[in-house]
């Protein structure tokens, strides 16, 4: 993810997504999360809901276990890039 301010989040980092060796069928899947979780106005618990019954690969598992399981709670969407 990209940050903004403090504990704010505005995208993804495509580029560092890209650099850690993930293809372009990831990073878009990694997208389309990133959308799901953080733009499409739901609470995050209903999004990773909808998010678990689509189809995702490893890297969409990752993302989607790192926000469910989280104790503390996970950054916000804060506008900028999308």
């Amino acid at each position: 993810m990209m940050a903004r301010g403090d504990n704010h989040i505005c995208g993804l980092n495509t580029v560092g997504l890209r650099r850690a060796g993930l293809g372009t069928k990831e990073r878009l899947e990694l997208q389309r999360l990133y959308r799901l979780l953080f733009l499409s106005g739901r609470n995050l618990r209903a999004a990773v809901a909808a998010a678990r019954e689509t189809e995702v690969g490893e890297a969409g598992r990752v993302l989607l276990e790192f926000v469910a399981s989280s104790r503390r709670g996970v950054c916000t969407h804060s506008g900028g890039q999308a």
